[in-house]
């Protein structure tokens, strides 16, 4: 009986060592609450802690609808989330918005089945 009690006890301080682990690993009680105020589970916070993002630049990206991959790439290329979702919102991949942005052009493009406009002349 005292042997099943110690395996038991041991199993229990194992469990118990084990589900304790802090998933906030490394980050401090400012930057918990910072992504947590942001809704960020403790492994996104994690992954995009490791990618450089904080809780004040992650936030934006992932408002304006962009995951961890896409935000990275946008940023990148010096795009800010609002810049990059206008960009994302008119079709543009971001190698054709780094490349027209180069150009000094704003993110607009026609939606598909436009024409010409009504009073042009046709050729």
């Amino acid at each position: 009986m005292t042997k099943m009690t110690l395996t038991l006890l041991v199993s229990l301080a194992l469990f118990a060592g084990c589900a304790s682990t802090p998933p906030w690993d490394g980050m401090s009680q400012q930057d918990i609450a910072g992504w947590k105020g942001i809704d960020f589970t403790p492994a996104a916070a994690q992954a995009w802690h490791q990618k450089g993002f904080t809780p004040g630049t992650a936030g934006p990206w992932h408002a304006a609808g962009f995951n961890l991959a896409s935000a990275v790439a946008w940023k990148k290329d010096a795009f800010s989330p609002s810049e990059a979702k206008q960009w994302k919102n008119a079709g543009f991949s971001l190698d054709e918005a780094r490349k027209d942005r180069g150009l000094g052009l704003a993110p607009i493009k026609a939606k598909p089945g436009d024409g010409e406009p009504s009073d042009a002349p046709s050729s």
